[in-house]
């Protein structure tokens, strides 16, 4: 299997909102100081939903780069990413954890999303046997072909959903307890593809490439006095945190910190 590497892959993510700098400060920030080369999906388009701009558009995307040569893509939220390795460091991890399957953030016990967090758990539990295996949708790796195959399936779920019968167990069940709800939400989306095309998806469980932060804060020296921590962070090279951008700590946080993996330690930027 080829490798991904600066030649053949492509960091994409969607950038549609009317104040873009504004949101996508830290994530440009630390795609800069990590060398790694971000391509802004939308910019300038008016936001019409997750499922228009991460499933639709994105797909679009997707096709136009398979046939210019791209082999592989990181498909990231842009308002509560940040990078905190090297790109190189970043395609190892990537390498060394590839098995064809698209890999996803790991979503812990389902602490951010989806909007029926409790209801989808159980299905995810249910269908794949891994209480932990609960995937967040804000961080993808993948080869091209796996991730359009997924979107090709989740615009045929949506469809379905929409259609008002359902055909298929997970579906119809959520179609019958909260109708067409939240069927604009990509994460939803995402999850009830999983139980039907498990064999297309691999979570980040041990936290080798992707993770996610849980905790909410009550002020920047809390955020940075947690999770300077080597170990709360795993290996993970690319962090993912809702909460941080919505409360618009993400830059303090991400100035405070910086770690010694080595030595397993913290220091704070002089």
């Amino acid at each position: 299997m080829n490798k991904a590497n600066s030649n053949n892959t492509v960091f994409l993510t969607v950038a549609a909102f009317h104040d873009y700098e504004k949101k996508t400060r830290v994530f440009r920030e630390s795609a800069k100081k990590h060398n790694v080369p971000v391509v802004f999906c939308d910019l300038g388009v008016s936001w019409h939903g997750f499922f228009t701009h991460k499933v639709l558009n994105m797909k679009k995307r997707l096709e136009i780069l398979k046939q210019s040569g791209t082999k592989y893509v990181f498909v990231l939220d842009c308002r509560d990413v940040v990078f905190i390795e090297d790109i190189q460091i970043i395609f190892d991890k990537f390498n060394s954890i590839n098995n064809g399957k698209a890999i996803f953030n790991l979503d812990h016990n389902s602490k951010i999303w989806p909007s029926h967090s409790d209801w989808m758990l159980k299905e995810m539990q249910n269908a794949i046997k891994n209480e932990y295996a609960f995937l967040n949708a804000g961080m993808i790796a993948s080869h091209i072909d796996t991730l359009l195959t997924i979107q090709a399936h989740i615009i045929n779920i949506r469809d379905e959903l929409n259609s008002g019968l359902p055909r298929r167990g997970v579906a119809s069940r959520f179609h019958n307890e909260y109708g067409n709800l939240h069927l604009n939400d990509d994460q939803n989306l995402y999850q009830i593809c999983m139980t039907y095309y498990p064999e297309l998806f691999q979570i980040d469980i041990e936290r080798n490439l992707f993770t996610i932060l849980l905790h909410y804060p009550a002020s920047v020296n809390e955020v940075s006095n947690d999770y300077s921590r080597y170990d709360s962070i795993g290996n993970a090279a690319i962090i993912h945190s809702p909460w941080l951008a919505r409360h618009s700590l993400w830059l303090d946080w991400y100035r405070l910190n910086k770690w010694d993996r080595n030595n397993n330690t913290n220091t704070v930027n002089q």
